[in-house]
């Protein structure tokens, strides 16, 4: 049995070693109803923030089980840092689902990552305009947006409400104003804070359908994994192969109804019709 520590288990020795900072720091945080700036430096130094970003923009490339065994070890310190760090580091995730043309020089700095709120309720309008957005709306349970420099939001693009109209935007803090609603009785620490955007113009490249993201059918997918398991030949047939675990979770996952578009369509009708939104069967 080799010796060798993997990238994860270097990446989680890391944050471990700044659990007792994020700890000691936890009170003031919740002071301030955000995470101070001790907590955010320390998890940037470990990298924890690269761990979903493809090694071409400079980031760790790793797995689902790496991030589970992240958030759990910050919860240790302080569920709050571990809420607004798991946030940010899938959210990193998200912006890889978006055009190259804009990933590339989103990560050109060399950092590996950017720290953004993912807000997917889409409660946004995005009008068309020749070459991009004109982007409106209020986002509330805006988590990560006190340390960002960038901002994901979910919008309407078309007067007719419907999954082909959502969309991801993305757009800089720059053109964000942070409303401070964040007076709640728990997890007061994460600093989950309203966004506001009135009118602000994005380009095309930064944008996502929202449907195809939740599909992997975004621009920064890829190969989705089934794509892979064909060009692997029959060997990836075999069960000892790594691809076959990956195919059958995917596909189980897959089901689940957050990325069922039938239940969500039937939920959106129950409302419109009035009715209990909860699904018969629970």
């Amino acid at each position: 049995m080799s010796g060798r520590v993997t990238p994860a288990e270097e990446l989680l020795e890391k944050v471990r070693g700044c659990i007792p900072l994020l700890a000691a720091e936890a009170a003031e945080a919740e002071r301030l109803r955000r995470p101070t700036d001790a907590q955010i430096r320390a998890l940037e130094d470990t990298g924890v923030f690269r761990m979903l970003v493809p090694r071409c923009h400079g980031g760790l490339e790793l797995d689902l089980d790496a991030f589970v065994e992240v958030g759990f070890a910050l919860a240790e310190a302080d569920v709050s840092i571990a809420w607004v760090a798991t946030f940010c580091i899938e959210h990193n995730w998200m912006l890889c689902q978006f055009p190259e043309s804009f990933q590339k020089p989103l990560y050109a700095g060399g950092r590996g990552f950017v720290l953004a709120p993912g807000v997917i309720a889409p409660t946004g309008r995005a009008e068309p305009v020749d070459g991009g957005y004109r982007l409106s709306g209020r986002w509330r349970w805006g988590t990560g947006v006190m340390h960002a420099t960038w901002a994901i939001v979910g919008a309407v693009t078309d007067a007719d409400v419907g999954p082909d109209s959502l969309r991801f935007l993305a757009l800089p803090m720059a053109d964000v104003k942070v409303d401070d609603t964040w007076f709640v009785d728990g997890m007061i620490a994460t600093g989950s804070n309203d966004l506001v955007v009135e009118g602000a113009f994005v380009p095309a490249d930064r944008s996502v359908s929202i449907p195809d993201m939740v599909l992997g059918r975004a621009h920064g997918a890829g190969l989705v994994i089934q794509d892979v398991a064909e060009a692997s030949g029959a060997s990836a047939h075999f069960a000892s192969h790594p691809l076959q675990r990956a195919l059958r979770d995917v596909n189980v996952a897959s089901c689940h109804v957050a990325f069922d578009r039938d239940a969500q369509r039937e939920l959106y009708g129950r409302l419109l019709l009035g009715q209990d939104p909860s699904h018969p069967m629970f």
